[in-house]
């Protein structure tokens, strides 16, 4: 095969995935719009925003003990979607809380980090991702969370890093 149709097929394919998460957004924007032409509360969007502190995330995480508003954001967590469950797991994680954040968590709790498994932000991300894509296994969508998490410190460096740049 020439290199030039090598060439064609990446970036075939790299548009093709865009095309994806492109139509993957659609969908969930016409659930959103749907549901709240109907009126319908339990299905309307929640306003989330995302945690800059932990500060935000422990706020988050008192609210979350009323069963009504956790329902409504597990509903919208599992909306934000993706192409696949990893890059599901990433969006949702972005969603709630930036890098900085994530940055002091890992799964279990080790390393002189903060457990994210046993809280209720981390329950509800869970619950989410699982409803996002059902018959997904609970263990797989842990793995997903530990992999995400490991690496956003140093998502967080990049950024930092690039900020500085742009000050040069």
């Amino acid at each position: 095969m020439p290199i030039w149709a090598k060439n064609i097929n990446a970036t075939l394919e790299v548009l093709l995935r865009k095309l994806e998460t492109v139509e993957q957004n659609q969908k969930e924007a016409l659930i959103l719009l749907r549901a709240n032409r109907r009126g319908d509360p339990g299905k309307a969007s929640v306003e989330l925003l995302q945690a800059q502190t932990q500060a935000d995330l422990q706020e988050l995480e008192e609210r979350l003990k009323n069963r009504d508003f956790t329902k409504k954001i597990i509903s919208h967590l599992s909306l934000v979607g993706g192409s696949n469950p990893g890059e599901c797991v990433r969006r949702v994680l972005r969603s709630v809380a930036s890098n900085f954040v994530w940055s002091s968590y890992i799964l279990r709790g080790k390393k002189g980090k903060m457990p994210l498994l046993g809280t209720a932000v981390g329950s509800t991300i869970k619950q989410a991702i699982m409803k996002w894509k059902p018959g997904l296994e609970e263990k797989e969508v842990e793995l997903l969370m530990a992999e995400v998490l490991k690496h956003a410190p140093s998502a967080h460096s990049k950024s930092l890093k690039e900020m500085a740049d742009t000050f040069r």
